[in-house]
């Protein structure tokens, strides 16, 4: 209240100017609040009470204290003790009495006089954002990375807009430096996914996704990830990359030690010790991990898996490659049908021997991927310890070898390669 009167005038540079009058609804709120702490302090919550309710509430050795030291004064009798009770729960009842009203009006005239400033703002109707948030999909992905000290807050808050989605299949974090307890406690609180679709957790060695922010995407090791068989070592940092799968088109596989939906790709993740089998049809694309989790659909419990798999019914190009980054992300993207719909997401897992220790520094084929036909495709996975992908040097179209040279569906552990999926949306 005082702050609406006196701010009306701000110095600047020594020099006083009159501020514009505030709007009606701050006038409203300021004399209903005024209007409160005016009624409180009138009276209505009286000395005798707050007395009573402050010897009340103090520790009992302090209330003894005081009573050896003023013993004449302060003996309390039966009647006495009912006074002192009766007045502080006066005062209380006042106090709350006040505040309500005072909060409750003050926000009434305010939400009754404002004006809608985000609806023209934004150029978006609240009958459009219900639109968008029911509206289907076939079959996309969704990803991002969220970079630092990552917390429940801040992970729920990146996390609220894939929430409002009706249609998604799986949801997977691929974290470095943060728990999976912390995961957990962001996507099943306010936010209930686990009670809309399976929802995953990958500890990871290193990760790579898009950065909103700096807008490209980017890897993060772990710290000294490497070393142990000559490497230069990963720098460290923390961070969460999460990745949406929208629409039919997209199924799970819950620890089943193989990839047991159909579909033209499979991101198959596992566990260092985990056992696999050969998709029976399609191309699969992931690695080792250092754990996996996965969220129970009722109670939102996090328990710990060997394996998991996301199969997508949807146009894809898988390759494996050892060599240069550039000349891969060429091959893959002329590779897709001309008829496909722009693809926009990418599975990318590298062994984490590539990366910094290979290059030197961060982010050397992710930045070879955007010079080379990949610039708006967002990056999602993880560094692997054992990349799970197609024979070293061949690229899987819609499932099906582009060279003719493979027979069966083919899953390889390869070490020193990367993998690559770009995923058309349906």
């Amino acid at each position: 209240f005082v702050h609406s009167i006196r701010g009306r005038w701000a110095r600047n540079g020594g020099i006083e100017k009159a501020m514009p009058h505030p709007p009606r609804s701050q006038k409203a709120a300021a004399v209903v609040a005024a209007t409160g702490v005016a009624w409180i302090s009138s009276g209505s919550f009286h000395a005798d009470g707050f007395s009573s309710l402050w010897q009340v509430q103090r520790p009992a050795q302090l209330i003894q204290s005081v009573e050896q030291r003023h013993g004449a004064h302060v003996q309390n009798t039966d009647r006495s003790r009912q006074l002192a009770r009766a007045g502080c729960l006066q005062g209380c009842a006042n106090l709350a009495l006040a505040s309500s009203f005072t909060i409750g009006a003050g926000a009434l005239l305010t939400g009754l006089t404002r004006k809608n400033t985000s609806r023209r703002r934004c150029g978006i109707s609240s009958e459009q954002r219900v639109r968008a948030a029911v509206s289907a999909s076939k079959g996309s992905v969704e990803t991002f990375m969220i970079q630092g000290n990552v917390d429940v807050a801040t992970l729920s808050m990146a996390c609220a807009g894939i929430s409002g989605y009706m249609d998604l299949s799986t949801i997977v974090f691929f974290s470095l430096g943060v728990s999976e307890q912390t995961i957990a406690s962001a996507a099943g609180g306010a936010l209930g996914l686990h009670g809309a679709c399976p929802v995953f957790m990958v500890d990871c060695y290193g990760i790579v996704g898009y950065d909103n922010k700096g807008k490209k995407n980017v890897e993060l090791m772990e710290e000294g990830r490497g070393k142990e068989y000559g490497g230069v070592g990963g720098k460290g940092g923390q961070g969460v990359v999460v990745v949406a799968f929208r629409g039919p088109a997209y199924k799970a596989t819950i620890d089943p030690q193989q990839v047991a939906e159909t579909g033209e790709s499979h991101m198959l993740v596992c566990n260092g010790g985990a056992a696999y089998e050969p998709a029976k049809e399609g191309a699969v694309y992931g690695g080792m991990a250092k754990k996996c989790f996965v969220m129970d659909s009722n109670t939102g419990t996090v328990r710990e898996i060997s394996s998991f798999a996301v199969s997508g019914a949807v146009t894809s190009a898988v390759s494996t490659f050892a060599g240069d980054a550039a000349e891969a992300a060429k091959v893959a993207v002329a590779s897709m049908p001309n008829e496909a719909k722009e693809v926009k997401a990418a599975g990318y897992f590298p062994c984490y021997m590539r990366g910094i220790n290979k290059y030197g520094t961060d982010g050397v084929e992710c930045a070879e991927f955007a010079k080379n036909g990949m610039n708006s495709i967002r990056l999602f996975g993880m560094f692997a310890h054992g990349e799970l992908g197609p024979p070293e040097g061949s690229l899987l179209v819609g499932g099906a070898d582009v060279g003719g040279s493979i027979e069966q569906t083919p899953l390889s552990k390869h070490s020193m390669v990367s993998i690559l999926a770009l995923l058309q949306e349906a």
